[in-house]
């Protein structure tokens, strides 16, 4: 995380101070109105810990974001300070957080515009996909570049760390790479090797893309995210700025570069004829500059930093992979029945989080949660006590039937 100087530094530079004043797009609220709406939730959607709160699409998204629809928020942009467009105001700051040069907004989600940089850009050639990168991202690209000339090849990872092997590199080292493609923090939220991937490229023509979110853009340090000058493109999504997904008229997508943002078939964001919400966007970066979100990200640090504890505090349960920095771990259960263990969560309104066997085989017996500032200290002690009473009667093996003769 940021520590408070950096935010200072970073923020001052961003003159985000200077942002055009905005109204909320959405009723504002406290923490006791946020408590209240959780309560009023139905049974499901009251779960002590589901995955899609956090991390369903790797994106955290703020509790007040969640809370609004903001596709029904009217519009109530002001221009700049210099009446610049709103679409400038939004890229400026986020290519300022990124320490990149330029940047677009996008009406397409961020598969497609993946694919759209890479046809336009690359071209053809062998393109390195990261395995860490999420897997519903991984098949999405592999469907919209199947008819191309571009090789898409997945780079295994390090099965102990959980990010990039920097091993999967040098056994490419020889061979005619396009591109280079990875997610930090990753589908295991943790933090990918940029700077070793920075050294394996610098002295080569490669391209190298980095997805990521405006949250981790905003709440983590540069040399923590990305190393200075280490990538050509970051491509995001602003579903964690309240954006509404997605719809053809409205940002979607952003794109920031080293060089000039390249001409892409997909319709720029400046160039979109309705910018309602980008309101969401504005008062995401000023509650951004006000710490709020920090607070936010911290909050939901510490809850999951306190479940990961007390779950692993439960014989046989042990942290496969974990980061320091995000909001993510991944928990590694004993032989017991995962389907009735999950049946039987669910029969207590928990969905415990998002099963790993069906996309990555070699953790079949994994489990990957997410926390978000929705949940709260006894959301987590219910989930914890429920996982430790499963986990002992599943594990106990039943009295033996005693043969009669």
């Amino acid at each position: 995380m940021l520590s408070d100087t950096e935010f200072q530094q970073i923020f001052e530079s961003c003159q985000l101070a200077a942002l055009p004043a905005v109204e909320p797009p959405w009723t504002e609220q406290n923490e006791q109105s946020l408590t209240d709406e959780m309560q009023q939730c139905s049974s499901r959607d009251r779960v002590a810990l589901n995955f899609l709160l956090a991390g369903a699409a790797q994106f955290f998204i703020p509790a007040y974001a969640r809370s609004q629809d903001t596709a029904k928020a009217p519009n109530r942009l002001h221009p700049g300070p210099d009446g610049e467009p709103v679409a400038t105001i939004v890229t400026q700051a986020l290519t300022a957080l990124s320490s990149l040069a330029h940047g677009r907004l996008f009406a397409e989600d961020r598969v497609t515009l993946l694919a759209d940089l890479l046809l336009s850009e690359v071209g053809s050639g062998k393109v390195l996909l990261a395995a860490t990168v999420p897997p519903a991202l991984r098949h999405a690209l592999r469907s919209q570049l199947k008819y191309s000339e571009l090789d898409l090849i997945v780079m295994d990872y390090d099965k102990q760390q959980g990010c990039l092997d920097e091993q999967q590199l040098a056994a490419f080292a020889e061979d005619d790479i396009a591109a280079v493609i990875v997610q930090s923090p990753n589908f295991f939220s943790v933090l990918e090797p940029v700077a070793a991937i920075h050294r394996w490229v610098k002295s080569s023509s490669l391209k190298t893309i980095l997805l990521t979110d405006a949250v981790a853009l905003g709440t983590l340090a540069p040399a923590d995210l990305h190393a200075d000058g280490a990538i050509d493109y970051l491509l995001g999504d602003l579903a964690s700025m309240g954006q509404p997904q997605y719809q053809c008229s409205q940002a979607g997508s952003f794109l920031l570069s080293q060089q000039p943002a390249p001409a892409l078939p997909g319709c720029p964001a400046d160039e979109l004829t309705d910018l309602s919400n980008l309101n969401s966007a504005l008062f995401f970066l000023q509650r951004l500059a006000s710490g709020e979100i920090h607070r936010s990200v911290e909050k939901s640090r510490a809850l999951l930093l306190d479940l990961s504890r007390q779950l692993t505090e439960i014989p046989q349960l042990t942290l496969r992979f974990s980061s320091a920095h995000w909001l993510e771990c991944v928990i590694r259960l004993p032989a017991i029945d995962l389907d009735k263990a999950q049946r039987i969560l669910s029969g207590h309104n928990i969905l415990p989080g998002y099963f790993l066997a069906d996309d990555f085989p070699e953790l079949e017996d994994c489990l990957l949660i997410a926390c978000s500032d929705r949940h709260d200290q006894s959301a987590i002690d219910r989930f914890a006590g429920k996982m430790a009473t499963v986990v002992k009667n599943l594990s106990t093996a039943g009295c033996p039937v005693k043969p009669k003769f």
